[in-house]
């Protein structure tokens, strides 16, 4: 039988798949699916669908596919599921990472940048490697997509929508419709990027250290209710602010740079922080400043 090694991404989908997180997928995306997504994001049956859930491998590989085999899905040499391989096709990868992802040269001109916070920290970067061609100062500047873990604080998303399992909020409320998509790196392979950018890097160059791991706020907050067994009515809350409705990086120079990439998928990072959060926090003083560190900075 054909042998297909998942990355953490693709690990990830399968689970979402299987447990019913994607329903009503029920198995990686067919092409006219896939197509109707990145059009219009939209399934071709018209769901509303912000994601690519996709199987994605090389030419070698695919080429020794036939559509009606069986294929084994392997992660770690650890046997995760037979795949019926009902239809293959191809796809304009490049053209997609670049519709899809965030590149470092995206800043490179004519140059922008989200809101005053985006622009201060690209001003910040200019500077700095200005510093280093002048005066030789060695320096790396590090682009950190949407960090999560232990030690969070509640005025981000993530460690927010654990607050509120653990608060038992019900209706469990997400600001925005929950279609805004984000890459949430975990602290772990956040740090060691960074170490590895201060060791490898001296020019100013920008690095993005993110995992391409797509993951809409709906989902998260799925997940979140479904780790700490919580059930409530999730609530969308759409009339708040939602920030970018794609935050995602490529993270194809900091594995050539520093031959760095996240370990820690999404799901895995999100039972590790909820774990700390529930050990670590006192219940009355999470609800006494839960409304205050919603909103204030």
């Amino acid at each position: 039988m054909p042998r297909i090694d998942l990355r953490p991404r693709e690990v990830s989908d399968l689970e979402m798949i299987a447990n019913g997180a994607f329903s009503p997928l029920e198995g990686f995306m067919c092409e006219d699916d896939y197509t109707a997504v990145r059009g219009n994001k939209h399934l071709a049956s018209g769901l509303p669908w912000t994601i690519p859930i996709t199987l994605s491998t090389t030419d070698e590989i695919a080429g020794g596919l036939s559509e009606g085999s069986d294929i084994a899905l392997y992660s770690d040499d650890h046997l995760l599921g037979v795949l019926h391989l009902r239809q293959k096709y191809r796809y304009d990868k490049q053209r997609e990472a670049e519709r899809v992802y965030l590149t470092e040269d995206l800043t490179n001109g004519p140059n922008d940048a989200d809101n005053t916070y985006g622009w201060a920290k690209l001003m910040a970067e200019f500077t700095l490697k200005a510093y280093a061609k002048e005066h030789g100062i060695g320096a790396a500047s590090c682009r950190y997509f949407t960090v999560y873990g232990p030690r969070g604080v509640e005025n981000h998303a993530v460690i927010a929508m654990i607050a509120r399992a653990f608060l038992k909020q019900d209706p469990f409320e997400i600001w925005g419709d929950g279609t805004q998509i984000r890459n949430w790196t975990y602290i772990d392979d956040i740090v060691e990027g960074t170490i590895l950018a201060g060791e490898k890097i001296s020019d100013g160059t920008a690095v993005n250290l993110g995992t391409m791991e797509r993951i809409t706020v709906l989902d998260c907050a799925r997940m979140v209710c479904e780790f700490t067994g919580h059930q409530a009515e999730i609530k969308k809350r759409p009339e708040m602010p939602t920030g970018p409705l794609n935050r995602v990086a490529d993270n194809a120079l900091a594995k050539r740079l520093l031959a760095w990439e996240p370990k820690v998928p999404f799901r895995e990072g999100l039972k590790r922080t909820i774990d700390w959060y529930f050990g670590a926090k006192n219940r009355d003083d999470v609800q006494r400043t839960f409304g205050r560190m919603l909103t204030e900075r």
